[in-house]
Order: structure tokens, then C-alpha cells, then sequence
């Protein structure tokens, strides 16, 4: 085994926590391995000299004062995070997410609006008859007597529908 598997392993090995296949691979490569042994070798030996040091007496409110910091910790805002608006009596202050639901609502309005509309124009085109441009028929002259100096007018017929 290489020594990068064995490292993680030493101290569960100084404790007597591996299951004993662990523990006898372990062991062998301690046994071939001189300086995975010296490692082994400091950290047992530091191991040993902070048990030597023995418990340390705590203060008897140590406890209540860690866990007073914590919840006070708790009730602290984020970092980063705003201050709360103060209430103030007669002034309404919108919170941010009503008023992007208003903003919303304003705009699914507004498309409808929008789609209505154009839907009745397009009933209104359909509805309304179809308006054909009529050509003005060309004015008929009539043929050219022999009178040159005849009174009769041209006459012209349109028919507008």
C-alpha cells in the first residue's frame, strides 16, 4: 500500500479503531515503511503528551455562557443583510415582494389589455364588407359629326356602388 492510504490511517491505527484487515495492512506497511513509522511515531508521542496534560477544570458557567453566545448569535441578522423599516404610525411602507406582485399584475393587465384589443379589431375587419376601389369609367366623346359647331355635350356615365 502506498503511503498516502496509510497516512489518513494512523491515527484510528493509534486508537484501535480499524477492523482488523485495516489494522493488519496498516501494520505491515509501518513495519516496511520508515518514514510512514516516524510519522506514526510523533503522533502517538503527541497523542500521549496532551493525555499526560490531563482535563482541564472549566468554569461552572462555561457552559450557559457558550450557549447564551450562540442563541445570541442566532438572533443576529446575516451579514450584509439591511435593517428592518421602522414602523412609523400613518406611513404605509410596501415590502419589496408586494411590490413586485403589484409590478407583475400591472403587466399580465397590460397584455391582456393589449390582446383584447387587437382581437376585436381583427372581429371588426371581418365584420366589415370588403371595400373594392370602383375604376371611373373613361368619359365617352361622341363621334365627331360633320357639324363641327354641334351644342350636344359629351355625355359620361359613372356607377359608384
Amino acid at each position: 500500500m502506498s503511503c498516502d492510504v496509510i497516512r489518513p490511517r494512523i491515527r484510528p491505527f493509534l486508537d484501535d479503531l480499524l477492523d482488523e484487515k485495516d489494522y493488519r495492512d496498516t501494520h505491515a506497511h509501518l513495519e516496511s515503511c520508515a518514514a510512514c513509522h516516524r510519522y506514526a511515531a510523533s503522533v502517538g508521542t503527541l497523542s500521549f503528551r496532551l493525555y499526560e496534560l490531563g482535563q482541564v477544570p472549566l468554569p461552572p458557567d462555561m457552559v450557559s455562557a457558550i450557549l447564551y453566545e450562540s442563541k445570541k448569535e442566532e438572533a443576529l441578522p446575516p451579514p450584509g443583510a439591511r435593517e428592518p423599516v421602522p414602523a412609523v404610525p400613518g406611513v404605509f411602507v410596501p415590502k419589496k415582494d408586494l411590490v413586485w406582485a403589484g409590478i407583475a399584475v400591472v403587466l399580465a393587465l397590460t397584455v391582456v389589455a393589449f390582446a383584447v384589443t387587437a382581437a376585436f379589431h381583427k372581429r371588426e375587419e371581418k365584420a366589415a364588407p370588403a371595400r373594392v376601389p370602383v375604376p371611373a369609367a373613361a368619359p365617352q366623346t361622341a363621334p365627331e359629326t360633320e357639324e363641327a359647331g354641334s351644342a350636344e355635350a359629351p355625355q359620361v356615365s359613372v356607377s359608384v356602388e
